[in-house]
């Protein structure tokens, strides 16, 4: 996999609000149309006191909130999914939560349509008409746990 091209966004409006050792932060943009519906990322972190470089990003811990009307198969173009999506239309809200730069847990709710992915090496790729639950995450000292809530699909074939 190469160099992705740069996604180019319209629109853009960026806050940044840093009391203390806060730092609250606000981007809204519009991607290219086959990309998907204006979005809004959204974070809120915290900083030690006692950090040694109050401009390093990697000591943050916080949580960052994702509203997104988007095809999903543009993302991983830029994101390294361990499953590969291949297409998916809709609806995303995500919340993550980071310690020290890094994911500890994370909540999305999804509706998409069309919806093509491989969850595994060797297996036969999903094909749904439509898709829509809550997902968590979580790390853990054995490595990760995952869970559904109200999960609905409806295969191609009805």
């Amino acid at each position: 996999m190469g160099v992705p091209p740069p996604l180019v966004l319209s629109q853009v409006d960026f806050v940044s609000r840093n009391p203390f050792n806060k730092h609250l932060l606000r981007l809204d943009a519009t991607p290219p149309p086959e990309w998907g519906e204006r979005f809004s990322l959204q974070g809120a972190f915290k900083q030690s006191l006692l950090s040694p470089d109050k401009g390093k990003w990697s000591d943050w811990n916080g949580e960052i909130y994702a509203n997104l009307k988007i095809d999903v198969s543009h993302l991983s173009r830029y994101i390294q999914f361990s499953r590969q999506f291949g297409r998916g239309v809709g609806q995303m809200q995500a919340w993550v939560s980071l310690r020290k730069a890094a994911w500890t847990q994370f909540t999305t709710d999804l509706v998409l349509s069309e919806v093509d992915a491989t969850l595994g090496k060797g297996l036969e790729p999903l094909a749904l008409q439509s898709m829509s639950g809550r997902f968590f995450g979580k790390q853990i000292k054995s490595g990760f746990e995952f869970a559904t809530q109200n999960l609905k699909f409806q295969t191609q074939d009805g």
